[in-house]
């Protein structure tokens, strides 16, 4: 085990560094100081009053130096995307577990060298999909009868003029993660889509995605953040039954339909669908359960468990730098 490694983990609680005072930094802290298996010890910020604010809340010290965070037995990572490469190269060198933002990295290639490195030092890394801990969508999964054959996402947002990452990075990247979780089939599939930047910005802000998983399913994700409202639905179809899910309400339906037919007489067309509304256990806000699911991971002694969540990692930033190809 590294010198970063845990000692009676199974009874400690973990000293967990942050690094990033941002917005995001700060809904993690937030999240950190809450939990009652986590220390939060450490903040880490180039802005080193902003550290010192959200550290006072907390309780935790502040820096300016990644070298706070010795002793700690793993970090969030929640800075600005194009800072991550180093963070994580620095951390990983030293042996530390990682909860990294999404995307991993702005370029596919880091994100590769990212996992890589922790491979080699035998370190976890996780990446901030926290809408794989979303209830509704986990209840939503658990309900699937057969192999998915349709997805349909919708991800609207209103404009943000605080973004750094591309609409793809922002916000397509959790359905393109949904996409693979939910097909059965293997290897990277058929990208295809477009993506819109307003005239005076250096970001896309629209994008329209379809991947065509061999022959098992089609996925036809949409995001943007030139909208009016905010939009999170996701349809999941198989042979047998739709389910359509909101992520923001945090409800799912189901549909099955058992009859069609067309009444002679009329020329009418009847359809029978039976609709079920299935009970939604909510496990806690979504940062705070992908905060436990990540304490888990450092505290396990399986080293299956860090290569699959390594390899669930890559597939849906290979597809999200293609489609900002587009």
């Amino acid at each position: 085990m590294s010198a970063h490694a845990l000692s009676e983990v199974e009874i400690s609680r973990l000293k967990i560094g942050l690094v990033g005072a941002g917005g995001m930094g700060a809904n993690h802290a937030r999240v950190l100081a809450e939990a009652d298996f986590v220390d939060f010890t450490t903040i880490v910020d180039v802005d080193a009053a902003r550290a010192s604010e959200i550290a006072e809340v907390h309780g935790a010290r502040a820096s300016n130096s990644l070298d706070a965070l010795d002793g700690c037995d793993a970090a969030v990572i929640a800075t600005n995307t194009a800072s991550h490469m180093a963070i994580a190269r620095y951390l990983v060198d030293l042996q530390m577990p990682l909860l990294i933002e999404k995307p991993i990295a702005p370029d596919v290639n880091e994100v590769v060298e990212i996992l890589e490195n922790s491979r080699r030092a035998n370190v976890p890394i996780s990446c901030g999909f926290v809408e794989r801990f979303n209830p509704a969508l986990v209840t939503a999964l658990e309900l699937i009868e057969g192999p998915v054959i349709q997805l349909h996402a919708v991800r609207h947002s209103p404009r943000n003029s605080a973004a750094t990452a591309t609409v793809v990075q922002d916000l397509l990247i959790h359905d393109i993660d949904l996409a693979f979780r939910v097909n059965q089939g293997t290897g990277v599939p058929k990208v295809t889509g477009a993506t819109w930047r307003p005239k005076s910005g250096e970001l896309s802000e629209i994008a329209d995605c379809i991947l065509r998983f061999d022959d098992t399913m089609v996925g036809n994700l949409s995001a943007s953040r030139w909208g009016q409202r905010k939009i999170r639905e996701v349809l999941i179809a198989t042979e047998e039954l739709l389910i359509e899910v909101d992520l923001l309400r945090v409800n799912v339906t189901v549909y099955r339909n058992i009859s069609q037919s067309l009444i002679q007489l009329d020329g009418r067309y009847r359809a029978e669908t039976i609709v079920d509304v299935p009970y939604v256990r909510h496990r806690g806000e979504p940062l705070a359960t992908q905060l436990a699911s990540f304490a888990a991971l450092v505290r396990s002694e399986d080293p299956d468990a860090a290569e699959k969540e390594r390899e669930s990692i890559l597939p849906p930033h290979v597809v999200a730098a293609a489609m900002d190809l587009l």
